[in-house]
């Protein structure tokens, strides 16, 4: 009589440590690919940031000064514009003027919002804003420097007067628009993304 052919326990111990050794190495990919999903999604949230300030930089809605020398940019998230908005001053003495905005995690709210389409999405809403002359990280306000609880990211945008053609044509100037995240730690530890644009 013969016996049915099987494994034996060498075999078997080995099939096992192969199959330990890849499913090991399969594991160190998760966080690897969960490191690459944030970091994609901030990048992402970052170009949106950044688009959304030079959109508004460009706009032609002007208060309390000319187009040339006034902007107005939202720096808070409310459902009355004129109060969301804020003046900020290109072309003008001194050249150089910083903006920091610092944002929030929103989730769209139908029922407060009957024209958005995009009810229940998580977006990126300005919460805290403040203006100086200086690009000295010093003179920043406290919360961007060392980080605020509840901001998912930060940004500093500087207007720069480049020149002027002639007195008929507007100024033209450069933005530099810097955004970091993760909003609520010191400067120091946030991943910077830089964009730059220009507008008259």
């Amino acid at each position: 009589m013969k016996s049915s052919p099987a494994f034996s326990l060498v075999e078997v111990v080995l099939a096992l440590g192969v199959a330990a050794v890849a499913f090991t190495a399969i594991m160190g990919l998760f966080p690897l690919g969960l490191d690459m999903s944030r970091e994609t999604h901030e990048e992402t949230q970052a170009a949106l940031i950044a688009q959304s300030i030079l959109g508004d930089m460009r706009d032609d809605y002007q208060a309390g000064g000319t187009s040339q020398t006034n902007r107005r940019i939202l720096v808070t998230n409310t459902i009355n514009l004129a109060n969301a908005m804020t003046n900020f001053a290109v072309g003008t003495n001194p050249p150089i003027n910083v903006l920091y905005l610092g944002f929030t995690n929103h989730t769209i709210n139908a029922t407060a919002n009957p024209g958005e389409s995009a009810a229940g999405a998580l977006v990126l809403r300005p919460a805290m804003s403040a203006q100086t002359t200086s690009t000295n990280l010093a003179s920043a306000p406290i919360w961007f420097q060392n980080g605020s609880n509840g901001l998912a990211a930060v940004a500093r945008v500087i207007a720069t007067s480049t020149f002027r053609l002639v007195d008929t044509i507007p100024q033209i100037s450069s933005l530099d628009i810097m955004v970091e995240t993760p909003g609520n730690i010191p400067a120091t530890n946030r991943t910077q993304y830089g964009f730059r644009g220009g507008f008259r």
